[in-house]
């Protein structure tokens, strides 16, 4: 796992067990493993688990930088079930 100042204080992250694997301002890359804790009731993979990565991974590039960014609003689209 790549150090980080911001990443490394979020502990929500660590408890999901994300991993921060690359970061600039530009884009940030991050991964989570997947278990049986990250299934919903059908047994697809939990939205919240795919919102909170998506989430950690654009706080961990907006505030790559020197400034402290944070974000207003946010959305995803599910175009289809993740496979996986």
């Amino acid at each position: 796992m790549r150090e980080s100042k911001q990443f490394d204080r979020d502990r929500f992250a660590e408890w999901l067990g994300i991993e921060l694997l690359e970061q600039s301002f530009d884009q940030a890359i991050c991964r989570v493993s997947i278990g049986e804790n990250s299934r919903n009731a059908l047994g697809g993979i939990h939205g919240g688990l795919i919102f909170s990565l998506a989430d950690v991974a654009f706080a961990c590039a907006c505030n790559a930088g020197q400034g402290t960014y944070i974000g207003l609003q946010a959305e995803i689209r599910y175009m289809s079930a993740p496979k996986g």
